[in-house]
């Protein structure tokens, strides 16, 4: 029956994670984690898999490589969870990744680490194992959703907490389901966890997670700047993108007008040669986007990227439509900055 396949199916991946861990002599305790600068769903992800581990028999732990933000807080609150601690370096440790599989967005050290497995729900990056290792990665909205689906395929039961990490994981992620890279599968986690996580008014709960999430009270523009930041490497530059939500179209301009006073020195100080700031509002029949360049290198690449599908007011590109970091900025700006150095080669 049903639960004869789960206890099955809790086995065979049981044993391979076994086989895997003996392979690799590990007798220590593996460390899960997400990006720098993490937000609720790399969070969520890894204490959703280091949960699993456990579950399965295995010393495993979340950590965080940076303070939570306001929303990521919020969600460990309600679901009464402690917030993992900060991981000063990840050499000579044994390491699940998630929601991430660059160098760049990982712990100091990552590169001399024993990498078992890969939990994530992006493009693949530049991580490499020399052994064998675990990578799941799906193209779905959340590294939640991805989790949820192991829980299922390992036949373990997702209690009333991790129920509630997996539903905050996806709602962050996808804003309460609208994104375009919402997936069926995210929409059958949130219905079919609803009732084991004790949110059955799922807009509620959006709505109070929301609130969490665009609060800055008491944050510095470089707090703000580095919140929700990432780094990536195209051609042969670096560049950064951070990306800041608030409640309405004054407080975006606002913003905007903080991230530009400190993005210039953003560009020497985190060692980067672009440097962005999206800062934007979305919700109900309020969306409106400014991206904000660094210097006129930044503003220029930008516009080579998206041509007329933003206006520049002589300091921001304005857009009525929210665009995503990973899915449509990034994407387009390593397109620019390829083909950038291409022509220097050329030369």
């Amino acid at each position: 029956g049903p639960k004869a396949e789960l206890e099955l199916n809790k086995k065979i991946h049981a044993a391979d994670l076994d086989g895997l861990f003996t392979a690799n002599d590990v007798k220590d305790t593996i460390y899960v984690t997400g990006h720098q600068n993490p937000d609720t769903d790399a969070v969520c992800s890894s204490i959703l898999c280091a949960n699993l581990l456990t579950a399965l028999g295995h010393d495993a732990t979340p950590v965080v490589l940076g303070n939570l933000n306001n929303e990521t807080k919020y969600v460990l609150e309600q679901a009464g969870i402690d917030e993992p601690e900060v991981l000063d370096s990840a050499a000579g440790k044994y390491f699940f990744l998630v929601d991430h599989s660059d160098y760049l967005q990982s712990a100091e050290g990552m590169d001399t680490a024993t990498i078992l497995g890969v939990v994530d729900h992006h493009g693949i990056g530049d991580i490499s194992t020399a052994n064998q290792v675990i990578y799941d990665a799906k193209p779905l909205g959340s590294t939640g959703t991805v989790l949820w689906l192991q829980y299922r395929d390992y036949g373990l039961t997702v209690d009333r907490d991790m129920a509630r990490l997996i539903i905050s994981a996806i709602m962050s992620e996808t804003q309460n389901l609208t994104t375009s890279s919402v997936t069926e599968a995210d929409q059958q986690a949130v219905k079919t966890l609803q009732k084991t996580a004790g949110i059955l008014e799922t807009e509620e709960y959006w709505n109070e997670m929301f609130k969490a999430s665009v609060s800055h009270e008491g944050a510095s523009n470089e707090d703000i700047l580095h919140n929700d930041w990432k780094q990536y490497e195209a051609g042969d530059v670096k560049y950064s993108i951070s990306v800041a939500e608030c409640f309405d179209e004054d407080e975006v301009k606002e913003m905007a007008g903080r991230m530009k006073k400190v993005l210039p020195d953003s560009l020497a100080a985190d060692g980067v040669d672009y440097a962005y700031a999206e800062v934007y509002a979305s919700h109900d029949d309020v969306s409106v986007c400014y991206i904000v360049p660094a210097d006129k290198g930044s503003e220029d690449a930008f516009r080579k990227a998206f041509g007329e599908k933003a206006e520049f007011d002589g300091n921001y590109f304005i857009m009525n439509t929210v665009i995503s970091r990973d899915g449509e900025l990034v994407p387009e700006l390593t397109k620019v900055f390829e083909e950038q150095a291409q022509e220097q080669e050329q030369e």
